[in-house]
């Protein structure tokens, strides 16, 4: 399932880029490819405020997205999605991205302006020291980085402390 969900959330996100003049993507459009990634799942509720129901079943819930599963009794089994989008300068990236470190779930996203300095695989490295130094980290848990570049998204997974990839 989890590999599933990155790569839905890849193919939206890169359909967003095609979609979309690349000047008007923003965080709603974000919001709303991810929520789309989400219903890839049977049994997950997509939460994210300003975005139309459906892809979304209610507002913001702790993250910019949060996808949750429930069973066939509609108690919540786990938190298969966490995500931030932030377009703003770098200090505001990783202030959004250390929200991610709080989580548990089986995949976090990370959407973020791949132009800003130092550049997005420099931004991506410092993502990769916040994880290896954050003692709630486990191996395997899964990440995915959207850096937004004038040219499309440019996509980076870690599986952490196992491994880590362009998607490109």
């Amino acid at each position: 399932m989890n590999d599933e969900l990155a790569q839905a959330i890849a193919r939206n996100l890169a359909g967003l880029y095609k979609q979309t003049d690349p000047n008007d993507i923003g965080t709603e459009a974000v919001k709303t490819a991810l929520c789309e990634a989400c219903k890839t799942i049977d049994h997950v509720y997509a939460y994210a405020s300003r975005v139309e129901r459906p892809p979304a079943d209610g507002g913001e819930w702790l993250f910019d997205v949060t996808g949750l599963l429930y069973d066939q009794d509609n108690y919540l089994r786990r938190t298969v999605l966490v995500a931030e989008s932030e377009w703003g300068p770098q200090n505001e990236i990783y202030s959004d991205f250390q929200k991610l470190l709080l989580a548990r779930a089986d995949v976090r996203v990370m959407v973020f302006d791949g132009t800003q300095n130092p550049g997005y695989r420099a931004i991506i490295e410092i993502f990769a020291t916040y994880i290896a130094r954050c003692e709630q980290s486990q191996a395997g848990d899964i990440w995915l980085f959207a850096a937004w570049m004038p040219d499309g998204f440019h996509f980076h997974r870690i599986d952490a402390f196992q491994s880590q990839r362009d998607l490109d």
